[in-house]
């Protein structure tokens, strides 16, 4: 507690939710603001480009109508280091791109990471993956934004040209029509210069790729993320996918909430939705952590010699199927039965958007043991895991659909 003069108090965790909400806020602020006929872009509705006065860098932004003005899109290219270079475009539907849908107390993001290598499973393309998943939903997609992150410039032109189509074609309802598409080309982002392509079941290299998952949905839900209310994260190899599923999430008010994910014959594919209890490193485990952490942030290299695995408890943990057939051995199983779970899995992950602008988002280092003796994080709690964990602290509840089924692509 801070007290000043001794007569006011102030909660220092307060404090952190109120500086994170007004920076988000003062984010947005800058970016849009409302008009009396809805929400309208601050970016020049020309055509404009701007030149830095230095020869290293630029960055440009192109606006343009198109389609009388069904169409209203963006570019923004960023400058600096090519390390951190990246490219967001947006195309408004302006038919839905109004006030009242943006700012509707069941407006919805939807986002999905487009990886280099067969991102939606093995001979599947974009289209399917569109169609399937994507516009599938029972929802009027006036209320819905999409949001994409591509590491690669074709499937970044690709999917690009696909949606302007999408938003031409006069056949397609309006009610089918997102409100707007945000895509971002990341290539720093891609997990192959990331972590390389050695032994996938290592720690190692688990550990850096689901840092790297965690960073690319922040970056994408934070580059894109306005007034909506919740947000969708659907991995881009999920095949098939309830209809009703986001009016069932909105209608169960609960703060962030998943379904079971099914692949092929495995009935429980997604094994980072659990509740319950897992093993923690001993002192001598500790110790090794420490020595490993060290030595790799000293040398800058960031490679452990060894890293803690956190595992089940044997007799202490339960995960979804096991919540599913413990349901349905009890009564007549629904598929919007709730069940409270202490860490999700993000095949597809449902939240509140308050949640997010308060700084509850995907840690990419291992949140739960964090220790100023070690420099790379702690022993559990990275990516997915770690949400639950920061949001419990916050007041904020997990919670699962068991009976509520997605299906992931088998290869």
């Amino acid at each position: 507690m801070l007290n000043f003069g001794g007569s006011v108090k102030l909660n220092t965790k307060v404090i952190a939710i109120a500086g994170a909400f007004l920076l988000f806020n003062l984010i947005l602020i800058s970016n849009s603001y409302y008009s009396h006929n809805g929400i309208s872009s601050t970016i020049d509705h020309y055509r404009t480009k701007y030149q830095k006065t230095n020869d290293v860098s630029q960055t440009i932004v192109d606006s343009k109508d198109i389609e009388g003005n069904i169409l209203f899109e963006e570019h923004f290219k960023s400058s600096g280091d090519k390390k951190s270079y990246y490219e967001k475009y947006s195309m408004q539907y302006l038919p839905n791109y109004t006030g009242e849908n943006l700012n509707h107390e069941e407006s919805t993001l939807l986002v999905s990471l487009i990886s280099s290598s067969a991102p939606y499973g093995r001979d599947r393309t974009y289209d399917q993956f569109f169609n399937d998943v994507l516009n599938g939903f029972n929802e009027d997609y006036g209320k819905i934004s999409l949001g994409l992150l591509c590491i690669t410039k074709d499937h970044f032109d690709t999917i690009k040209n696909y949606m302007r189509d999408f938003f031409q074609d006069e056949r397609i309802e309006a009610e089918k029509k997102f409100n707007k598409v945000t895509m971002i080309y990341a290539p720093f982002l891609d997990e192959n210069n990331a972590s390389g392509r050695d032994d996938r079941q290592k720690p190692s290299f688990q550990k850096k790729r689901r840092s790297l998952i965690a960073k690319s949905r922040n970056f994408l839900i934070n580059s894109i993320l306005e007034f909506e209310k919740y947000i969708l994260t659907i991995d881009s190899d999920i095949i098939e996918i309830n209809p009703d599923t986001i009016s069932m999430f909105i209608t169960s008010k609960k703060d962030i909430i998943v379904p079971r994910i099914e692949r092929g014959i495995q009935q429980d594919y997604d094994l980072n939705s659990w509740k319950g209890s897992r093993k923690v490193p001993t002192s001598e485990e500790f110790e090794m952590m420490k020595k490993s952490q060290q030595k790799a942030y000293q040398s800058g290299s960031r490679d452990e010699e060894y890293i803690f695995v956190p595992m089940d408890q044997e007799g202490k943990m339960e995960h979804l199927i096991d919540a599913s057939n413990r349901l349905k051995s009890n009564r007549k199983a629904k598929v919007n039965e709730l069940v409270e779970i202490d860490s999700v899995g993000g095949a597809v992950l449902f939240l509140k958007s308050e949640i997010w602008k308060l700084g509850i988002q995907f840690p990419p280092f291992y949140v739960i043991g964090t220790d100023w003796n070690l420099p790379l994080g702690g022993y559990d709690g990275i990516e997915t895991e770690g949400l639950c964990y920061e949001a419990k602290i916050l007041g904020y509840t997990c919670w699962s659909m068991p009976n509520l089924v997605a299906q992931h692509s088998e290869v």
